[in-house]
């Protein structure tokens, strides 16, 4: 993984690369926003293809979170510690976010909503084996 930044569109590009092909994931800037903006391009990020879970990440000083849908670990110098998140889901996502349960709520939905469409479409495509588990 390589983040350069482009002075002409003052924007960082994360880079991801094989042994042949260095290939652009996607850009940002490091400059703040309102939150209004950001929660309006969060929820938005849910309708993108293939978009299936609320997939979240966070470096504390002791140790790193880490939730793809209800998978939570948390690794510490001490070990990993790994769990289902199968009640509470908002409440527990808040608290280790602090993120408001309502907009997991939202992301949750328009995660249902997405899924839905590639189903119409015949565009859906599981990612994993819960997914699959899903599907039966």
């Amino acid at each position: 993984m390589e983040i350069k930044f482009d002075r002409t569109r003052e924007r960082y590009g994360l880079y991801t690369f094989d042994r042949q092909v260095k290939k652009l994931r996607y850009t940002f800037s490091d400059r703040p926003i309102p939150p209004a903006e950001f929660l309006q391009h969060w929820l938005a990020s849910f309708y993108q293809g293939m978009m299936h879970n609320i997939c979240l990440t966070q470096l504390r000083p002791e140790g790193l979170i880490y939730m793809h849908g209800d998978y939570l670990q948390i690794a510490t110098p001490e070990g990993r510690h790994k769990r289902r998140l199968k009640q509470e889901y908002p409440r527990v996502v808040s608290e280790l976010f602090a993120i408001a349960p309502e907009w997991i709520e939202r992301a949750q939905l328009a995660l249902v909503e997405n899924m839905d469409m590639e189903k119409r479409h015949g565009i859906y495509r599981p990612t994993s084996g819960a997914e699959s588990r899903e599907e039966g």
